[in-house]
């Protein structure tokens, strides 16, 4: 996934992990990270931007579907 960080300011990064799915809920997925790992991945791109705002977007629907308020984070 792309990660919203970059590497000395300037290099995209993305996280590749392995893990156990925990639950899904359409296209939402809960897993645990046992293995993260970063990557360089070049410039900034339209396509890793839009990576990242698919990525908070679901976040957010995830919090919303738990009934959790925005910006209320660690309490799902």
């Amino acid at each position: 996934m792309a990660w919203p960080a970059k590497l000395d300011n300037q290099c995209m990064l993305r996280l590749g992990f392995e893990g156990v799915v925990l639950r899904t809920h359409g296209s939402l997925v809960v897993l645990t990270i046992e293995h993260p790992e970063f990557r360089t991945a070049g410039k900034s791109t339209a396509a890793a931007l839009e990576e990242i705002a698919a990525t908070a977007s679901g976040i957010g629907a995830l919090y919303a579907f738990k009934g959790v308020p925005p910006g209320v984070l660690g309490a799902a």
